[in-house]
């Protein structure tokens, strides 16, 4: 009930047994987790920028007297980012007519095993890079396949970064260990806040696209509060979380389906094929001439 337990990334059996505890699943789900949501991965590199949008969307929904959770890297205790960011964070919520206190460091050892924040009712989590390790990575990868990974199937050889395009692994196995990693991270930090106390709070994450969101739904009650980018960017990513969300086999016209990913003009789904194939094609069958299936619970 309070996210001690860790994500795991073997499928269950078709025999196994699962047992669950209605009153518990009750309580899980009385308090939800409010987004703001700035479209980005959750990388180190990219904290001061993530924080820098997250602090905007906070200032436009945070409300007098809520108490503030500041996320950090455990090397960051002590930088001048955690002694400077605080009071930054105070001062743009006056600027935006709000008072609230202090925001309070939160490093990312304590998102596990602790209550001591179970007042909190507001975290900003994109100030702290939730990305574990290439090594640990590769290393859980090669044990789930029984097999060596290579280097080069985890970071180019050029310039030695990750080898990743466009935010995502291109290995899909690479990538789905780097989501559930970093998504248990996130489930474990929310769950140190009042949400354990079945209170709704207030949460700023970098979440780098729908698929991310859909699997978060999963482990708590979610609404989406407010997201950066412009209408038509937030219709994309909203209108993918709500097609992602479908049951297998259920079907949706095309035309519909281009509606909800915010394509508007006449025969939509004509003009941007191309485009909403590339987002769509990994979850839907798209043989039909006038229908959309879902064909995978990915």
């Amino acid at each position: 009930m309070n996210a001690s337990a860790t994500l795991s990334l073997n499928i269950f059996s078709v025999d196994s047994f699962i047992f669950k505890c209605s009153a518990v699943e009750k309580a899980c789900f009385t308090g939800k987790a409010r987004l703001l949501i700035v479209r980005s991965n959750p990388f180190k590199s990219k904290k001061n920028l993530n924080t820098k949008a997250g602090v905007k969307l906070l200032c436009r929904h945070i409300s007098d007297k809520q108490r503030v959770l500041l996320a950090c890297n455990s090397s960051d205790e002590n930088s001048f980012f955690t002694k400077v960011f605080p009071s930054t964070v105070r001062r743009k919520s006056r600027e935006a007519g709000k008072t609230i206190s202090l925001p309070t460091l939160f490093p990312r050892g304590m998102f596990k095993a602790t209550n001591c924040f179970r007042d909190y009712d507001c975290l900003i989590l994109t100030s702290a890079g939730l990305f574990t390790t290439l090594e640990d990575i590769g290393m859980t990868l090669s044990l789930l396949r029984g097999k060596d990974v290579s280097w080069s199937e985890i970071k180019n050889e050029e310039d030695k970064k990750p080898a990743m395009h466009m935010g995502r692994f291109k290995d899909p196995g690479l990538h789905e260990i780097y989501v559930k990693k970093a998504l248990g991270e996130i489930q474990q930090a929310i769950y140190r806040s009042a949400l354990r106390e079945g209170k709704d709070v207030l949460v700023v994450l970098a979440l780098p696209d729908p698929y991310w969101l859909m699997e978060l739904s999963k482990l708590m009650a979610l609404e989406i509060v407010d997201m950066d980018g412009d209408e038509n960017q937030k219709k994309r990513f909203t209108g993918l979380y709500d097609l992602y969300l479908l049951d297998v086999r259920q079907t949706v016209s095309k035309m519909d389906a281009a509606a909800m990913l915010g394509y508007t003009n006449e025969d939509a789904w004509h003009n941007n094929r191309r485009s909403i194939e590339l987002m769509l094609s990994a979850y839907f069958d798209m043989k039909d001439h006038h229908a959309i299936t879902r064909n995978s619970t990915v």
